[in-house]
């Protein structure tokens, strides 16, 4: 009796391991870092980080903001502008790169931002640029993911500083790369204002010249305020409302 009840409980219990592996949703989506999304988390983070970038986020990235792109009425808000820049280079070519900054309204209280830059053709120089945001009224509720696309591959910033009220990263430009996606995002409180730069150095500088700055509300784009201002395109900055 005893045999037959120990049978049974262990009947039961193999019973009940493969309804929860049947019951386990099957992921709609796993990108290249092994991320899965369901449908709602597929759409949302397209829609915030675009394709380009859909497969290059990791899972701790995914995990962060994971609030965000599981929400399924997401409100996005974007402020865009189109600069066209005449580089520094004695070919006097024109080149065009765009600078976009968004926020992101879930159900949760604080904000997404995403910060967005593209190459619409690969610069002349190729040395170490910065981008980052100040902070005018608001404060940051996470981390900051930087996400930097050479050709589609992410690479790691060269270094970064953060301040109560900003951030930057030197991001070295490949010598060898043909299309260029920038992307930072991180948490904030509502309300008040982000600005958002982004920094192309019109000759070869360092390390150190690059990540010699502080945040300003006069500095290039309203954020950076270089030892050597000089040293940068001094491109016009986004802003927008939280």
């Amino acid at each position: 009796m005893k045999f037959k009840l120990k049978y049974f409980g262990l009947l039961i219990s193999l019973l009940l391991i493969s309804i929860n592996v049947s019951a386990k949703e099957t992921p709609y989506y796993t990108n290249h870092n092994g991320v899965e999304m369901n449908e709602i988390e597929y759409n949302n983070v397209l829609k915030i980080n675009g394709s380009e970038a859909l497969d290059n986020i990791t899972q701790e990235m995914f995990d962060e903001y994971k609030e965000f792109y599981s929400y399924p009425n997401l409100k996005i808000e974007t402020a865009s502008n189109d600069y066209q820049i005449m580089p520094y280079s004695q070919t006097h070519e024109t080149t065009y790169k765009k600078l976009k900054i968004s926020t992101i309204t879930s159900q949760t209280s604080s904000k997404m931002i995403v910060v967005r830059l593209e190459w619409k053709a690969v610069p002349n120089v190729k040395s170490y640029d910065v981008m980052g945001v100040r902070l005018y009224n608001t404060s940051f509720q996470s981390s900051i993911s930087n996400l930097m696309l050479f050709d589609g591959n992410n690479k790691s910033i060269s270094g970064s500083k953060q301040f109560l009220n900003g951030y930057g990263a030197s991001i070295k430009i490949p010598s060898d790369c043909s299309t260029i996606l920038l992307q930072q995002s991180f948490k904030v409180a509502p309300g008040g204002r982000v600005y958002a730069s982004y920094q192309h150095a019109v000759k070869s500088i360092s390390l150190a010249d690059s990540t010699n700055f502080s945040i300003s509300t006069n500095g290039l784009g309203s954020v950076f305020a270089f030892g050597n201002n000089n040293l940068f395109d001094k491109m016009a900055g986004v802003d927008i409302d939280i």
